[in-house]
């Protein structure tokens, strides 16, 4: 029977997982053949697995390999995805120890790995396999392995043994290259520490002065400020660690943020300083240029600003001391959601890797919370403009409804216009003038040939829309300027419009000539097929008194809803037409009109945006926003905390809160102490940029002095920093080299920034 660990097992081997612990033994001639038939019974069925795993283990007590690899063939081919074919693999390849070499054993063994990759106990048992076959590989072995399997779970291994096998020769620059690329790609790898401690030991004499920091930093170009508040929280720190009893030297070199510029900085830094570390730089794109150079030669790297993940998975010897997006996005989800008790949100975050990342975060953790991010929009990151972003995340498209609200104008007004211009014709009290020329031309002053009939508009409705039909047709400037508009307020019944007749207040118009005969009773028919006009027989126009007189007809304008939808509703707009002599009724239009409905802002329903962007976008979004719609409280990142908002609190007008990894006046003795000492040395408050500066300099300066003073020893001191309280409050040093601490959330309210309740 099989033996696992000494003991009988084949009642123990009953799920795949148990099937590892087996060394050595056999399953008697009967069992493998019960087992044999009724895998050859029912090769498909719930027992072929282990029944295979059974017969394959009696045959490799025998010495037979091949029918093992049958039953393993068999069972792939019917079964592709059967647990036990890992077990069995490593049965086959227990024997192939025996029968291959050693670059033929880890290849066999590298891709049964990659056909069972999620299984991690037979990746267990295959690790002694492979580490048994490394000491046997010659330099050659080794490299062809490497360069046909370079990313497979076995090429930590495999670069770590070409590291041993290079120093044995006595290439020893060779074999730390190699080493260091090993730790660099696999910093977490199980041989990690065995090639760390190879390192330390073949470094150890490299000339490096433990006193000396080399400092990458922006003191030219558009990013010099921001490196001048670097540079000012570095310089008090070390003058701090100085007065302690420690002097470090902080060697600045100008990278002007170009990674090809930073590139030469540090290696003059490392070649003729000699220093220990470098500090810098303080952008990701330069960082990420420098940290690859760094994890190569084997330097510490503190980056106090760089915010791209990627710095933490490029190797073991880059340290990114600064307050992560990730834990910002995540800190303000929680305040937002426990605190404000928000649930609705919206994002708006510039298209880059800051704003992708902050949002992402910040959805996330959202959802995790139980709150809800309903919709996304990015902008440009240089973009002036935000309508378009704010409209995507639910802001009332203003412009676009402008340009609907003018068009339904244009055509209502077309159709007002239309129907006087037939009234005129049909009369035949129109000018020629006004029958040749188009409605908005302008024509002569001299009196026209025939009486024109004047016609006041009175608009019989408080409606904006139709109201402005009537002053807009006045506007038009129609032929002979024979149309008044009134006000509603001008009459309110019919009774009114007769005053017109006699001199009333309201009528602007004044007639020519005395009015004609109006014409037989007339059907006129629109050109659209949702409109109608009649004209109907008012009777005789008794003669008009002596001396001017104003208007001869009044139109009634009036509009009801029909209809409505979500964008825009239905008008039946009705024109009627009276005699003001007689009051009767000459002429009736009525006409359907599409009213765009006034856009709504917040249409998601949210109750708060979320805003990663930079103080100075933010202080021209705020009223970007309100003009469309959206007056909801703003959430955003330490992106705010720039000089424009530093400068101009009182614009952000609405309800804001944002994180930040420092706040000058926190209570905690270490930043007092830090901020007095800051205001007495450069007569300013300190940053934010400082402020991380500071703590990240003394850090590093602590950790020398806890290391052998190598550059190998320093990594492993800032490995293992652990906790400390910084002036930016407690921090942590976390296995991935990033600290971890929690932000300070501020408030913006009555043109102050203060610490949100």
């Amino acid at each position: 029977m099989l033996a696992l660990a000494g003991c009988p097992s084949r009642h123990l081997v009953r799920l795949p997982g148990d099937a590892y612990g087996v060394s050595a033994g056999d399953v008697t001639d009967d069992e493998a053949a019960a087992a044999r038939e009724a895998l050859e019974r029912a090769p498909e069925g719930p027992d072929a697995g282990r029944n295979a795993f059974l017969v394959a283990g009696h045959a490799r007590a025998r010495g037979d390999t091949r029918e093992a690899e049958r039953a393993q063939a068999l069972l792939a081919s019917l079964q592709p995805g059967n647990p036990w074919l890992a077990p069995i693999e490593y049965l086959v390849l227990l024997d192939a120890r025996k029968t291959e070499g050693s670059l033929r054993l880890l290849k066999r063994v590298d891709e049964a790995l990659r056909r069972h990759p999620a299984d991690t106990a037979f990746r267990d048992a295959c690790e002694p396999v492979a580490s048994a076959a490394f000491p046997a590989c010659t330099q050659s072995d080794l490299e062809n392995f490497l360069s046909s399997s370079p990313d497979g779970l076995l090429a930590p291994e495999a670069m770590l043994s070409l590291g041993k096998v290079l120093r044995a020769k006595g290439a020893g620059d060779e074999a730390v290259r190699e080493l260091r690329t090993m730790v660099s790609r696999f910093p977490s790898c199980p041989a990690a520490p065995e090639a760390f401690a190879l390192l330390k030991e073949m470094t150890k004499d490299e000339p490096t002065d433990s006193r000396v920091v080399g400092a990458l930093l922006p003191v030219s170009g558009r990013y010099a400020k921001f490196g001048a508040s670097v540079l000012q929280g570095v310089r008090l720190a070390a003058a701090d660690m100085e007065a302690a009893g420690t002097r470090y030297e902080f060697v600045f070199a100008d990278t002007a943020e170009d990674p090809e510029q930073a590139l030469q900085a540090m290696g003059t830094l490392l070649k003729e300083r000699k220093a220990v570390a470098i500090f810098g730089p303080l952008f990701s794109a330069t960082a990420l240029a420098c940290a690859a150079e760094a994890n190569l030669l084997g330097v510490v790297m503190v980056t106090p600003s760089a915010l791209t993940s990627r710095l933490s998975q490029t190797g073991p010897y880059v340290f990114r001391v600064s307050l992560t997006p990730e834990r910002q996005a995540q800190a303000m989800a929680r305040h937002a959601i426990q605190k404000r008790s928000f649930r609705r949100f919206g994002v708006l975050a510039p298209d880059n890797a800051y704003g992708r990342s902050l949002a992402a975060a910040f959805a996330a953790e959202a959802a995790a919370l139980g709150g809800t991010v309903l919709v996304e929009s990015a902008y440009p990151p240089q973009s002036a403009d935000f309508g378009e972003a704010i409209i995507a995340v639910g802001g009332a498209d203003v412009g676009g409804f402008k340009e609907r609200e003018e068009e339904s104008r244009r055509d209502a007004q077309t159709e007002l216009e239309a129907f006087l211009r037939r009234f005129y014709e049909t009369t035949g009290r129109a000018s020629k003038a006004l029958g040749s020329a188009p409605v908005s031309s302008t024509v002569s002053a001299q009196p026209p040939e025939v009486p024109v009939l004047r016609v006041a508009c009175l608009l019989m409705t408080t409606d904006p829309f139709t109201t402005e039909l009537g002053l807009r047709l006045r506007a038009a400037g129609m032929a002979t300027k024979a149309a008044t508009v009134l006000a509603p307020q001008s009459g309110t019944a019919f009774t009114d419009l007769r005053a017109l007749g006699t001199g009333g207040e309201h009528a602007s118009a004044t007639a020519i000539g005395p009015a004609d005969t109006p014409a037989s009773a007339t059907s006129l028919e629109s050109g659209e097929n949702r409109a109608s006009s009649t004209i109907l027989d008012g009777g005789p126009n008794p003669p008009s008194p002596a001396g001017p007189r104003q208007a001869d007809y009044a139109i009634m304008v009036s509009a009801a809803v029909s209809s409505s939808d979500y964008d825009d509703e239905t008008l039946r707009c009705e024109l009627v037409m009276r005699d003001l002599a007689t009051g009767a009724v000459v002429a009736q239009h009525a006409f359907h009109a599409r009213r765009p409905l006034p856009p709504s802002g917040n249409r998601f329903r949210l109750d708060a945006v979320y805003a990663p962007v930079p103080g100075a976008q933010l202080v021209q979004i705020i009223p970007q926003m309100s003009y469309h719609g959206l007056h909801l409280p703003m959430l955003g990142s330490d992106s705010w905390d720039d000089e424009t908002l530093r400068k101009r609190p009182e614009a952000v007008s609405v309800d804001a809160s944002f994180t930040t990894s420092f706040w000058p006046d926190m209570e905690a003795p270490v930043t007092r102490k830090f901020v007095q000492r800051y205001k007495e040395a450069y007569a300013a408050p300190p940053d934010a940029l400082a402020a991380n500066a500071y703590d990240a300099a003394m850090l590093l300066m602590n950790a020398i002095g806890r290391s052998d003073r190598t550059r190998e020893g320093l990594r492993e001191a800032m490995s293992t920093a652990g906790s400390f309280d910084g002036v930016c409050g407690p921090v942590r040093i976390t296995p991935q080299r990033e600290i971890e601490k929690e932000p300070i959330i501020l408030r913006v309210a009555n043109g102050t920034i203060s610490p949100a309740p």
